[in-house]
């Protein structure tokens, strides 16, 4: 999404992180000189929907005042996929207690949810959405971050023993911290800038920490010590303490792994390959999502790329695998539809392109597509015109070879291990080597025998 218009003080993270929108990378780019994009800070554009849901409340940047749900009228037809806007509908009501202070109906409704697991038609947790209601907006002055720090403190005091309103602090705090710190370079960052950042990433950790014994236990708590720790810059060995710690207690919580594989990026403290391998391997994860899994981050992530099939090690086969089973799960969800269209558009299958944009008929769902102009290029491509851009690729699977065995290269730096399932792009072929071009665009010659041309 891209609209800068906003009712006060709402702003969604990587909430239902099935991201499937077009969007630039908003904290950058190099691991020691930008911000890190965890992909907690996930900006939505549900506030124009919002407010042509509910204009007869209006927008008030001090806050809402109290208006019940059943007091809006919620015209239809705001978007094609019904299920979008009910997740609209839910974090405005949501907002509304939290500006008003309403924190009983707060407690409420997290408690209902953590029992019994809720989730919206295409899959997304209603926890998730519960708390990503209550954010502040960005760009919203110091003193509206004050009110807000005010509004979790009261929440504190009203409520002492809540897991839920100190979770929801340690958030904000996450939040608040790069508020300090801005968004832009490091040597943009000032003195002052610095010492907030850490002395707010340590203050949620330090309220996480407390809460770690309390009762009930709150899946929302390893989601924000993720953040906290990649914001911190965690070890690669305790992040994945955490992240198999979380994972235990609640192996269906996808934006687990949307938050690793952003750690893992090569921009942060990954490696080329890393998340790619990683989400592959979670798919076996007894009781997990399987293949959902693999889908749901090639969505979010195909954001950070031109083309995520020919950029990375993402794979076209897998990816469509899980979004079979996803709309096996989610039959209703326009929304799921329409990124599954747009990748296989991505990855040059046209006969499946052809197939989904039957089923999607005249639906267009534009903060996927970009524009109806675009829905409508890529859908005459599906249809056999030339292709309306350069992200769609036709022939993929030639350009590039996966690995099937460890291998390792070697860089000024050192050497450097490639894994097992890293896909790279294919320069040249000889009887016993082939040469790939690795991550910052230098060419590494491997052995033929570690890649899928093996004979």
């Amino acid at each position: 999404m891209t609209s800068s218009f906003r009712c006060a003080e709402f702003t969604v993270k990587t909430s239902r992180i099935y991201e499937v929108r077009p969007r630039k990378d908003r904290r950058g780019s190099d691991l020691n000189s930008d911000v890190p994009t965890f992909g907690h800070r996930r900006c939505r554009n549900w506030a124009i929907l919002a407010f042509l849901l509910f204009s007869s409340v209006g927008c008030d940047r001090i806050g809402y005042k109290g208006h019940s749900q059943s007091r809006i009228r919620v015209p239809e037809g705001l978007s094609p996929d019904k299920i979008y806007n009910e997740e609209v509908a839910f974090r405005y009501e949501t907002r509304m207690w939290y500006n008003s202070r309403k924190f009983n109906e707060l407690e409420k409704r997290a408690a209902e949810l953590r029992i019994g697991k809720a989730r919206f038609g295409n899959g997304a947790w209603k926890l998730v959405e519960f708390y990503a209601a209550l954010d502040c907006r960005d760009d919203e002055p110091e003193n509206m971050w004050r009110l807000h720090e005010q509004i979790h403190q009261d929440w504190e005091k009203a409520m002492p023993h809540s897991v839920t309103a100190r979770i929801a602090h340690a958030d904000f705090l996450y939040d608040y911290a790069f508020h300090a710190r801005g968004y832009g370079f490091a040597n943009t960052v000032t003195r002052e800038g610095w010492r907030l950042f850490g002395q707010r990433l340590t203050q949620a950790k330090n309220i996480l920490d407390d809460v770690r014994h309390w009762e009930p236990e709150c899946p929302m708590w390893w989601k924000v010590y993720m953040a906290v720790a990649a914001g911190q810059g965690w070890s690669r060995s305790d992040y994945e303490n955490l992240f198999t710690e979380a994972k235990a207690f609640e192996p269906q919580w996808w934006s687990y792994d949307v938050a690793r594989a952003h750690y893992l990026l090569p921009r942060w403290y990954g490696r080329p390959g890393d998340w790619e391998y990683v989400t592959d391997e979670e798919t076996k994860r007894a009781g997990g999502l399987g293949m959902e899994i693999y889908a749901r981050v090639v969505s979010v992530f195909r954001s950070y790329y031109k083309n995520i099939f020919q950029e990375s090690s993402a794979s076209w086969p897998k990816t469509r695998e899980g979004f079979e089973l996803m709309r096996k799960r989610y039959p209703e969800s326009l929304e799921i539809l329409s990124a599954y269209c747009q990748l296989a558009c991505i990855a040059g299958d046209r006969p499946q392109a052809k197939k989904l944009f039957g089923e999607l008929g005249n639906s267009v769902m534009q903060y996927i597509w970009g524009s109806k102009d675009n829905f409508l290029k890529y859908r005459a491509w599906a249809e056999g015109a030339p292709s309306p851009s350069d992200t769609v690729q036709e022939t993929h699977d030639s350009r590039f070879v996966t690995l099937t065995a460890d291998a390792e290269i070697l860089r000024p730096s050192g050497k450097i291990k490639l894994r097992k399932g890293a896909r790279f792009p294919l320069t040249t072929v000889s009887s016993d080597n082939v040469t790939v071009r690795y991550f910052g665009g230098r060419d590494y010659s491997i052995p033929a025998s570690s890649t899928d041309l093996a004979k």
